[in-house]
């Protein structure tokens, strides 16, 4: 029998004494703690003046590993299922459950065999974020159909089936009459609203239950291209390395694990928190292929807080408390890292200056992603100054991202601001969260994190606000708009947006003395055109009335295709 499923159980059963569904009972059997008898009192309307309440009685039998495995339940007293497929308990489910009516239920996955399109679907059937009250209200929410559904017939004989039924369960034996557990058998008139585990106020982890007074907590990460990534789930470290936890409630995978920093008494005040803190960002750096010659707190720290930043800045999970705790998370912890270690802190200013005052040091040898740098510098703040470090950002980042312009091809600003619209969004929006959400002292917000063991609602409010503020309708429209609202120096948006013609031609001339590669596809189109119609790119094909350019086709006179703008009349197509 596992400890660790009966610690969970415990916890559920304590949890939902204290909460209790209306018109709902369950416990645990004295005998046997993986199995649980439960009763649902279900209302039904025989006609306009008769209603009687039938005492529904079933058993719940947990697995070894619950909860990475869904429960199994199975109704003594049987009833006329028509919204899916039920079947009876044989041996092969168990000695509770046999001769049992067990219902398709969603949430169990139990009816794989009958449902194909089950198999590896996310989102869908058990997840260990589930409880035993997650699967009483379902049951609940099924049940209380019954009234629609039945004949007064099948009501009143239903009725009478559930009074009459007999069970056992320890040293109890009991019957619909007098059921046990005790059940209200008033006439719910509504269902209970299932509180979400990632909603409670306590950090915990969803799939032992294990708070952060009881556990080291933290967070499951991925790799995406390289880059470690996370969904933000509190997972505990016995999850991840005594249980195996592998995926999220979601049923999304992930491969490593890091420490949250909760509070100081959960994180920096623990020497078990800082070793597995020190041993995780060790493994995370070196599964990124190498710390690219930072620290590993310097080389993974930053890149986790870059991509919370995107993920929440995504349309459909920019109100995704759980991103905005993990960044939170994060950004704590680096502040901690440089902080509490002289070394790392003069690591860290070293390169955020060497950023602002060298354009060499902001080569992409050096800075690999602008993002992280500028996730690094959120810690830092009051050790440089902020509009020259936003000019050099804007210096560099443009030079890797601006159009690849062909030749001598007259630069179109508005081409250039339609194609940055990503780019130049993110940066924004990271600015608002390193104004609205760090601020100019950054110690007192790690003390306001620390207070609230690592939320902060109020500043998440603050930043969407001020980040609907400033977008409106539509980001900044024009090049003067977007430099006013990064809070540049005055001399960068007078290149930005009085002369942002030869800006472009500046950036795309140093992109080439930078030597930066334009990957697959973004070549200059080699050969001259003739009759067909070939795709130009790489150093390659033949394009059909001029140069081909990066991924653009190279058409009789019209635009370059796929990512390209081009020229008409044998004109230069050009690509982002």
């Amino acid at each position: 029998m596992s400890h660790a499923a009966l610690k969970r159980l415990a916890k559920e059963y304590k949890e939902l004494l204290a909460s209790p569904i209306p018109s709902v009972s369950a416990v645990p059997n004295e005998d046997n703690a993986l199995v649980w008898h439960a009763n649902i009192a279900v209302p039904l309307e025989v006609d306009t003046s008769t209603l009687l309440v039938a005492p529904m009685h079933l058993v719940i039998q947990f697995k070894a590993d619950y909860p990475a495995s869904a429960p199994n339940a199975g109704f003594l007293v049987h009833w006329p299922y028509r919204m899916g497929a039920s079947s009876i308990g044989t041996e092969h489910d168990g000695a509770e459950l046999k001769g049992a009516q067990i219902i398709c239920l969603d949430i169990l996955g139990n009816f794989g065999h009958h449902h194909r399109e089950w198999a590896g679907q996310r989102g869908s059937g058990w997840s260990p974020a589930y409880s035993v009250s997650t699967l009483l209200l379902n049951l609940q929410a099924l049940l209380l159909e019954l009234d629609g559904s039945l004949s007064p017939r099948e009501k009143r004989d239903l009725y009478q089936r559930a009074r009459s039924y007999r069970c056992e369960i320890g040293d109890y034996e009991h019957s619909g009459e007098a059921p046990y557990p005790p059940l209200e058998t008033e006439t719910p008139t509504e269902l209970a609203e299932a509180t979400p585990l990632a909603a409670t106020p306590v950090a915990r982890c969803y799939f032992s239950l294990l708070t952060h007074e009881e556990a080291t907590l933290g967070y499951g990460v991925y790799f995406e291209k390289g880059k470690p990534k996370s969904f933000g789930e509190l997972i505990s470290w016995s999850a991840f390395h005594e249980q195996g936890l592998r995926q999220t409630s979601q049923k999304e995978p992930f491969t490593h694990w890091l420490p949250a920093f909760i509070n100081p008494a959960h994180a920096s005040e623990s020497p078990q928190w800082a070793a597995r803190m020190k041993a995780s960002l060790a493994e995370l750096a070196k599964a990124t292929g190498g710390s690219g010659g930072f620290s590993p707190p310097l080389a993974v720290l930053p890149a986790l807080i870059n991509s919370m930043v995107v993920e929440i800045n995504r349309g459909d999970k920019a109100s995704a408390i759980a991103f905005f705790e993990a960044l939170s998370s994060f950004w704590r912890a680096l502040h901690w890292c440089v902080t509490t270690d002289g070394t790392l802190r003069a690591e860290a200013v070293r390169t955020v200056q060497s950023f602002i005052e060298d354009r060499a040091a902001r080569h992409k040898r050096a800075v690999p992603d602008v993002g992280c740098l500028l996730a690094l510098a959120t810690a830092l703040v009051g050790e440089y100054d902020r509009a020259k470090f936003v000019d050099a950002y804007l210096d560099e980042s443009f030079v890797r991202c601006v159009m690849w312009w062909q030749g001598e091809c007259r630069a179109e600003a508005a081409a250039v601001f339609r194609a940055t619209a990503v780019s130049r969004g993110i940066f924004l929006f990271q600015l608002t969260v390193l104004r609205e959400v760090i601020g100019d002292a950054p110690a007192s917000t790690a003390e306001a994190m620390d207070a609230s063991n690592g939320r902060v609602p109020e500043r998440l409010d603050a930043l969407q606000a001020a980040w609907k503020e400033l977008t409106g309708s539509a980001e900044p429209a024009s090049w003067d708009a977007y430099a006013a609202a990064t809070g540049c120096s005055p001399e960068t948006r007078q290149r930005m947006g009085a002369t942002t013609d030869a800006w472009i031609a500046e950036c795309v001339k140093r992109a080439a003395e930078a030597g930066y590669s334009r990957g697959k596809g973004k070549g200059k189109g080699g050969g001259k055109g003739g009759g067909g119609g070939g795709k130009g790119g790489g150093g390659g094909g033949k394009g059909g009335g001029g140069k081909g350019g990066g991924d653009g086709k190279g058409g009789g006179g019209g635009k370059g295709g796929g990512n390209g703008y081009g020229k008409g009349g044998g004109g230069k197509a050009a690509r982002v």
